[in-house]
C-alpha cells in the first residue's frame, strides 16, 4: 500500500518526513489492538506470522509502480508544480509504519535490502513487542519505537497487547534498541486521560533505550467505533503536546541531556534529539559548529526536537 504527500505536489507543505516523494508499506498483522488504530481493528492480529508471504523484490517493485500511476494521475491538476511532479516520480523514502508491525514480516531484512539497492531510505516503526527480530534487523535510515504508555498498567490499557509477557518483550525492545548502531526513535502518542500524567516514568524509559530523538505527538481521533472508547476529548491540543515536550526537557533527571528543538502546529507534534554526533537541530535552525546538517537529518525538521546541551 502506498501514500503520497498529495499537499507536497501543490507545494504546500511536506509530509512529516518532510518529503514529497515518499511510499508508505504496511503489513497487515500486529500484535496489539491499540484504543487509537486508525483501522478501528479491522486488519487481523497476532503473535506470530500466519499469513501468505508476498516475495520482497514483488512487493518493492508493484509499490514503487502504483506510487508512479498515482503521481502520474495528477498531471495537468489545477495547482500542481511541474516541477514537484518530476521528482515525485523518483521515490526517496519509504515509511514501514502506519498498520501493523513490519518487523512481524519473516523477510524483512529482504525486503529492507530491495529498498536500499534502489536508494530509497526507510523510516522503520515496530510496536515493541519483538526484541528478537529488532536484534536481527539489518540499519535502516531511522528506527522508531512506539512509546504508547510509560507504565505497565497504561500501556496495558492503551496498547491492549495480546502476549501475556507484553511488558517484558516491551522493556527488552528498549534495551536492544539502546545498542543499535544508527538513529533511534521513541515516538510518544500522547491520549488525554489515558497516558499524559507519566512523565517521570517516561523519563525512566529513556534510560534504557537512550534514543537519539523523541518525536511527541497527539493522537489523531479516526470516528467512532466499537473497539475503542476514544472520543475528541482525548486529543491533546498543540500547546498541551509543548507543555508536555518542555516538562521532559526541564525534568532534573533529563534537562542535561534533551531540550527542545522544533515543533509542528499543524501536525500537533514534537520531539527531542540526542547525540550530537548523529543529529543536533536547535530552535534557531542552526547547527552545531563541526556538525553537518545533512539532508537525511533535514528529514527531522518538521518535528518537536530535543537537542544536546553539551
Amino acid at each position: 500500500m502506498l501514500y503520497q504527500s498529495v499537499s507536497c505536489l501543490f507545494a504546500y507543505g511536506n509530509c512529516d518526513r518532510n518529503s514529497h516523494t515518499p511510499f508508505s508499506g504496511r503489513t497487515i498483522a500486529c500484535a496489539n489492538k491499540c484504543v487509537f488504530c486508525w483501522r478501528h481493528h479491522k486488519n487481523p492480529v497476532g503473535r506470530e506470522w500466519r499469513w501468505k508471504e508476498d516475495p520482497p523484490g514483488e512487493i518493492v517493485e508493484e509499490a514503487v509502480r502504483l506510487h508512479v500511476r498515482m503521481v502520474n494521475e495528477f498531471k495537468g491538476a489545477k495547482g500542481v508544480k511541474p516541477e514537484r511532479i518530476a521528482e515525485a516520480f523518483t521515490v526517496r523514502h519509504c515509511a514501514l509504519s502506519l498498520v501493523g508491525e513490519p518487523i512481524m514480516y519473516p523477510r524483512i531484512n529482504e525486503l529492507l535490502g530491495e529498498l536500499h539497492q534502489r536508494r530509497i531510505s526507510t523510516f522503520l516503526v515496530t510496536n515493541a513487542q519483538f526484541p528478537e527480530q529488532i536484534e536481527r534487523l539489518v540499519p535502516v535510515t531511522q528506527l522508531y519505537v512506539s512509546i504508547d504508555a510509560a507504565t505497565k498498567e497504561s500501556l496495558r490499557a492503551v496498547d491492549r497487547p495480546l502476549f501475556k509477557d507484553f511488558w517484558e518483550r516491551f522493556l527488552a525492545c528498549l534495551d536492544v534498541l539502546r545498542e543499535r548502531r544508527q538513529r533511534t526513535v521513541y515516538r510518544l502518542t500522547l491520549v488525554k486521560s489515558w497516558n499524559m500524567e507519566e512523565v517521570l516514568a517516561y523519563i525512566q524509559l529513556l534510560d534504557l533505550g537512550e534514543p537519539d530523538l523523541i518525536e511527541i505527538k497527539a493522537v489523531t481521533y479516526c470516528g467512532t467505533s466499537d473497539a475503542s472508547s476514544l472520543t475528541m476529548e482525548n486529543v491533546p491540543w498543540h500547546h498541551e503536546v509543548v507543555a508536555f515536550a518542555k516538562a521532559i526537557a526541564a525534568h532534573p533527571a533529563a534537562r542535561d541531556r534533551y531540550g527542545v528543538a522544533c515543533e509542528h502546529k499543524h501536525s500537533v507534534s514534537s520531539s527531542p534529539s540526542v547525540r550530537p554526533s548523529v543529529c543536533s537541530v536547535l530552535p534557531s535552525w542552526e547547527h552545531e559548529e563541526g556538525v553537518e546538517l545533512t539532508e537525511t537529518t533535514k528529514l527531522l525538521l518538521p518535528l518537536l526536537l530535543l537537542f544536546p546541551l553539551h
